[in-house]
């Protein structure tokens, strides 16, 4: 698990394969994020221009920490290819924020 300070732009990657392994694009690609606090934020490729397509198959968030302590991030699609990642990383608290 990463470590990040408060206010830093942190790149959230996601990709998409077929169950051959080969990079595709998904009918639809949803991207929710699970702050520290609890609040989910979900964007839809597409719809919302924080969700952007690097290359075929591959998609990306940058997010801004705002609060201390664990953040939850999901990438999923449907479709053509139908599947899901997820991870997480932490912001440790800080004398200066």
């Amino acid at each position: 698990m990463s470590n990040y300070t408060v206010g830093t732009m942190v790149r959230l990657n996601g990709s998409f394969r077929t169950i051959y392994g080969v990079l595709d694009d998904p009918a639809t690609v949803t991207f929710e994020m699970q702050v520290p606090s609890g609040t989910i934020t979900t964007y839809t490729y597409g719809v919302d221009n924080e969700l952007v397509r690097e290359s075929e198959g591959n998609y990306y968030v940058d997010w801004t920490t705002a609060e201390e302590g664990t953040y939850t991030y999901r990438f999923s699609s449907v479709g053509t290819v139908t599947a899901a990642n997820e991870g997480t990383f932490t912001v440790p608290s800080s004398p200066f924020v």
